[in-house]
């Protein structure tokens, strides 16, 4: 199937439906999430920092084709780089001393559900997440996409 435009309008309480059903490794528990102006604000409990409350700030700093590329800070430790790396396939963190890139690929995240998309345009605001994309094809037919 082929979409030529589309334009997908996530509000704040999507959101965070969404990161609460992505599975995360033992001793990592999601607390809360927030959006704010050019960010989304994850608050997590690990196990490696003693059970203790970290909040990592999550900024899209460049998108182009199927790539998408996010600045985390604080820096990710190991355990919080674990929570990126279960749930996308050929994710790339890299650690700085302030911060981390990490670099996904949503094709290679599909995992075969989409052969190719550009993204036009990523914007994160207080109410929503907006993304809108062109070229998209799937790998399923209208019937598999509705649950029919």
């Amino acid at each position: 199937m082929r979409i030529d435009r589309l334009s997908l309008s996530l509000p704040g309480m999507e959101v965070s439906r969404l990161l609460r059903s992505i599975p995360l490794p033992q001793g990592v528990t999601l607390l809360d999430s927030s959006l704010s102006d050019n960010s989304l604000e994850i608050t997590v409990r690990s196990s490696e920092y003693l059970g203790l409350p970290v909040r990592l700030r999550v900024e899209v700093l460049t998108y182009s084709g199927h790539r998408v590329n996010l600045k985390v800070t604080p820096p990710l430790k190991l355990t919080l780089r674990q929570i990126f790396a279960p749930l996308f396939d050929n994710t790339s963190v890299t650690t700085y001393a302030t911060h981390s890139l990490v670099a996904i690929d949503l094709v290679s995240m599909s995992q075969g559900k989409i052969s190719s998309v550009n993204i036009e345009r990523i914007t994160v605001t207080r109410q929503a997440i907006s993304v809108d994309v062109t070229g998209l094809d799937l790998d399923m037919t209208w019937q598999k996409l509705i649950g029919k």
